[in-house]
């Protein structure tokens, strides 16, 4: 999810639902859309300065940290119109003692900071079921270039 756009689809939900909503964003089906315009109308002010300040510490740290309490807020606000299994598993899996962020934030944090061999690191060491290098490296592959993937940007748009 792009900062930006959150800033802009925000932006446009303050000022209430628009017509020129419906051809940005493509990807995002209509449906979609208004759950995501309700909950960002429902937001309170201090949830949007933690998603900026997310913006600000990415582009701060040119993308290799990550700021968890804004992003974790990112990743609460899609989740209810995340539809791949993958990665919705991966939002609602919470990690850590206290079990405040989700998975997908502990795993992109690792991989922003030192890439692939990052997230191995963290299967392999971590404290509860470690992986060895091998299964590591498996899970690590199927969740970048399975989970990370790049939208084309001439993909069709969502079905209702």
């Amino acid at each position: 999810l792009c900062f930006d756009t959150f800033y802009h689809v925000h932006d446009l939900f303050h000022r209430g639902w628009s017509e020129s909503l419906e051809p940005l964003y493509r990807v995002v089906g209509p449906k979609d859309k208004l759950i995501l315009y309700t909950n960002i109308k429902k937001m309170p002010w201090w949830i949007i300065d933690e998603v900026k300040r997310t913006s600000i510490y990415l582009a701060q740290s040119r993308a290799r940290r990550l700021y968890w309490n804004g992003f974790q807020l990112v990743m609460d606000l899609i989740f209810p119109i995340v539809h791949e299994e993958k990665l919705r598993q991966l939002i609602s899996v919470r990690t850590g003692e206290q079990k405040k962020y989700s998975l997908v934030t502990v795993l992109l944090n690792h991989y922003l900071d030192d890439g692939f061999i990052s997230m191995v690191r963290y299967y392999t060491t971590r404290d509860k079921e470690p992986k060895n290098k091998d299964e590591a490296i498996q899970i690590v592959a199927d969740f970048v270039y399975n989970v990370f993937k790049v939208i084309p940007h001439n993909a069709k748009s969502a079905k209702m």
